[in-house]
């Protein structure tokens, strides 16, 4: 099958075009022809470096992301002259199946437009699957209007990362919490008035190991502290300040290490330096094999305010740790409290402090949830498992026309 991959070209450095690259290599190994289209846009280099590392075919053109855009989403739907030209390119490139990569429902539009004018099979995946008006962002009510109407007048298949993020996404777009399912006769409609939605969840290759010591070492941590560790953009999403609250309230032996790098880092730094943690919290900024930083960590943390199914959760689990994180969409569909990991209410010190302080003082109760943890990874959030799954809606997307 000759597939095309479509980023919507957000940027390098998030879990969702991190996802394009694991997914484009695995189906690359089951045997199947990839191409990876991505924009001339200076940000996507070190994402386009990777693909070509890894021997990944990358086509590049001078798309201009929503979030570039003056008018963010609406002027992207109304770029028509855009929208035929990437059709045309669409239509040259003779892919079996195209299949976009979305961040959000508002991003990448035109991308969605241009695809349902090729007439060719097609579907998109959508990673952040919350409505503009559950985030409280600003004209919400407008954005979701432009997005959920282009999404229903195209009735493009849609995936979404976790169960919980796929009934999401159907609510949103379809009115009801249904899903598509693959082994369903082509004859058997779903019930949506717009779109079919399909639950595919992430999945991660093992993180290569790195030198725990070292690692340690380099930002100040001894041998026996305990260290919880997030890879995480610095963004408002992932609620960064709330880690400064529950650090605050454990032992003065507890350390965090953040591997990333966003737009919140010098309010960051301004709450540690406020809260007198730097020698506690420390920031490494930007690394290129952030996933093998998991070595230097005791346990994961991650206390976002909505996620769909951030990759670097599945890493710690396939590292073998303990996982602690927020309550929140895809989490819930991979942690079973208090068996494989935690999951702690948003912004709720209290909960958290509760949680940790016993896998602090226990390092058997740690590797126990993290033997757990890794068992979960195997069964179901592999990228061989993803991509197979992909592979199966492929098909029934095909069948169906």
């Amino acid at each position: 099958m000759k597939i095309l991959l479509v980023s919507s070209s957000s940027g390098s450095h998030g879990g969702g075009e991190y996802y394009l690259l694991e997914l484009a290599t695995s189906l690359q190994a089951l045997g199947h022809e990839v191409v990876t289209w991505v924009s001339l846009h200076s940000q996507m280099e070190p994402l386009v470096q990777l693909f070509l590392q890894r021997g990944l075919t990358v086509h590049r053109f001078g798309y201009t992301n929503t979030y570039h855009r003056r008018l963010r989403s609406l002027g992207a739907i109304g770029d028509w002259s855009l929208q035929q030209e990437l059709a045309g390119q669409f239509r040259q490139s003779s892919a079996d199946i195209i299949h976009i990569n979305q961040q959000c429902v508002e991003d990448g539009l035109d991308l969605v437009k241009a695809v349902a004018l090729c007439n060719c099979p097609a579907l998109s995946t959508i990673h952040v699957t919350r409505s503009a008006t559950s985030l409280g962002a600003k004209l919400a009510w407008l954005r979701d209007m432009v997005s959920k109407n282009t999404l229903r007048k195209t009735r493009l298949p849609l995936v979404g990362i976790s169960k919980t993020s796929a009934c999401d996404l159907t609510e949103f777009v379809n009115g009801n919490r249904e899903l598509q399912d693959v082994s369903a006769p082509a004859t058997t409609a779903l019930r949506a008035r717009y779109c079919p939605v399909y639950a595919v969840a992430n999945g991660v290759s093992v993180p290569a190991g790195a030198d725990r010591h070292d690692l340690r070492s380099s930002v100040g941590v001894g041998p026996s502290d305990v260290v919880l560790g997030v890879v995480a953009r610095i963004e408002h999403q992932k609620n960064p300040l709330f880690l400064c609250q529950v650090l605050s309230a454990l032992p003065s032996f507890v350390h965090c290490i953040w591997v990333g790098d966003g737009r919140l880092r010098s309010e960051l730094q301004h709450e540690i330096t406020r809260r007198e943690l730097s020698g506690r919290f420390h920031l490494t900024g930007w690394q290129d094999q952030a996933a093998g930083w998991m070595s230097a960590f005791d346990m994961f943390t991650l206390g976002s305010l909505y996620e769909g199914l951030p990759l670097a959760l599945l890493e710690a689990m396939a590292s073998g740790l303990a996982c602690v994180a927020s309550n929140v969409d895809g989490m819930q569909d991979v942690i079973e409290h208090g068996v494989n990991g935690f999951l702690c209410s948003v912004n709720d010190v209290d909960s958290w402090v509760k949680v940790l302080m016993p896998l602090i003082e226990s390092p058997a109760t740690r590797s126990q949830i993290g033997a757990a943890a890794r068992r979960r990874y195997e069964a179901e959030f592999s990228i061989e498992a993803m991509a197979k799954r992909t592979i199966a809606v492929y098909e029934d997307v095909i069948r169906r026309g």
